[in-house]
């Protein structure tokens, strides 16, 4: 788990640490998008009814069809 720096009271980041919120917040957006576009495909929104098994199965490829469209 990575955790961004907080400005401290009457303080202000190094460039180090502004520079490690940067990079970690552009790796959180692509996380966040990736998990928006598994609920468009509804299969993390909604409860899954068909045999648990396959939960893998179908979400692994949602996720192989997603990663093909960016390449």
């Amino acid at each position: 788990m990575m955790i961004p720096f907080k400005k401290p009271k009457k303080g202000k980041l190094t460039k180090e640490q502004k520079l490690y919120n940067k990079a970690l917040s552009s790796e959180r957006i692509l996380v966040e998008h990736v998990i928006g576009k598994m609920k468009i495909f509804k299969i993390l929104a909604n409860q899954f009814r068909n045999r648990l098994n396959q939960h893998d199965v179908i979400f692994k490829n949602v996720a192989g069809l997603y990663n093909l469209s960016l390449a």
